[in-house]
């Protein structure tokens, strides 16, 4: 389907992709078939017609992993233009800080669909519809400058607990971490680190972030590891 011919996909994820695609597949088959109520009753989910049409269903199911990630609040953490360009162009980013976790993680990589530049817009407004309350935003951060550099490259990672990164907010997976000392978390923030469960990028991947800046953005993970 994603003629990926030089990535050999894990049996699992390969498997649940084959079932996810012939359950879509079935479906469009169905609704052909029902007269136009039903098929307008579709058109009325903006986009969701071009995310099925490129296979974008094959890996990414809302509320959970699925060969990809999950890409609910996925417009809050990145900004529409980057989303557009990855939606078109994907092989530009593979070598992105923020985007080689996620390939290792998985094991592929976001194949090009040849997605047009109005269908890209409109999948992107389909993915607002998964945004939750809580999710934080990509701009706008009122939380001073660690807050601002998280919204900026971190979320990327740690939004979630992709790749192994330890989520925000989560005790149990920042218990650890937080009886080091902060030189070794500074450190390990600033020239990446290689641990048991994922890889840090040298400076979270914001590579135009000053040493001051990164190292306020751990100070934000850490308050919010520590938050009642």
């Amino acid at each position: 389907m994603f003629g990926l011919l030089t990535v050999k996909p894990k049996a699992n994820v390969e498997a649940q992709r084959k079932l996810s695609f012939a359950a879509q597949q079935k479906q469009a088959e169905q609704l052909a078939k029902l007269p136009n109520i039903g098929r307008d009753a579709q058109a009325q989910v903006p986009g969701q017609a071009e995310f099925a049409s490129a296979g974008c269903g094959g890996c990414h199911v809302k509320g959970k992993e699925q060969g990809g990630p999950d890409l609910v609040d996925v417009t809050k953490r990145r900004e529409g233009k980057w989303l557009k360009e990855w939606i078109m162009t994907p092989e530009k980013y593979y070598d992105d800080a923020s985007i080689v976790p996620l390939i290792k993680r998985y094991g592929v990589k976001m194949p090009n669909q040849n997605v047009a530049a109005a269908d890209a817009d409109k999948i992107i407004a389909y993915l607002t519809a998964w945004e939750s309350k809580s999710a934080p935003s990509v701009t706008g951060s009122t939380g001073g400058v660690g807050a601002q550099i998280f919204d900026k490259t971190c979320f990327a990672c740690h939004a979630n607990g992709i790749g192994g990164a330890p989520k925000v907010g989560d005790k149990s997976a920042w218990s650890a971490r937080l009886v080091q000392d902060k030189a070794i978390l500074y450190k390990h923030a600033l020239e990446g680190f290689q641990g048991k469960s994922g890889f840090m990028p040298p400076k979270g991947g914001c590579m135009d972030c000053t040493e001051e800046q990164i190292k306020a953005a751990v100070e934000f993970l850490r308050s919010k590891a520590n938050a009642e």
